[in-house]
């Protein structure tokens, strides 16, 4: 309820007739927005030799303190915290078929702010926000840390898988 998110999404795993695969997100909410895109390029069976993933992610959304009241229905503190996250990855697959190595690495980065005020709601009114009282806010500030992260990332990886055909029973 605190969100009350709406949007649209595509997604194709054969963009225009290739190997690329495409998934599109574009979403609006209370907090504010959500887009996300990926763009893979999949390994196709074993005849395939680089595999790679691009995706983006941006939403803005709410931390929902529940704070519970004498009458049994709860008051809501709505903190905006913003997302924001990219990564890149790229795979080379060698070998032959059913003794396959995988060498690979790739590069993301992540970011999660706090970009507003945090809103009150009372009762489970999400209709009716107001900013936050300074003593209730106090409380909720050390619990918001903001993340920069560049991350590296290798992978290496080895398959060995063998087809046998048998005719008849075992």
């Amino acid at each position: 309820e605190a969100t009350g998110k709406y949007g649209i999404r595509y997604d194709t795993p054969q963009l225009f007739g290739t190997r690329w695969d495409l998934d599109v997100e574009v979403a609006r909410s209370r907090a504010g927005t959500r887009t996300a895109v990926e763009v893979s390029y999949p390994f196709v069976v074993e005849v395939s030799d680089w595999a790679g993933r691009q995706s983006y992610l941006r939403d803005d959304r709410y931390f929902d303190y529940i704070l519970p009241r004498q009458d049994s229905s709860t008051d809501h503190v709505l903190q905006p915290v913003r997302e924001n996250f990219y990564d890149l990855a790229l795979v080379h697959r060698f070998g032959t078929g059913g003794a396959m190595t995988l060498v690979g690495g790739g590069i993301s980065f992540h970011q999660v702010a706090y970009p507003g005020d945090a809103l009150f709601v009372a009762a489970g009114n999400y209709e009716q926000r107001v900013p936050v009282a300074d003593s209730l806010d106090a409380e909720v500030l050390p619990q918001r840390s903001e993340i920069n992260s560049i991350r590296a990332t290798a992978m290496i990886g080895q398959r060995n898988v063998w087809y046998v055909q048998r005719r008849g029973l075992d």
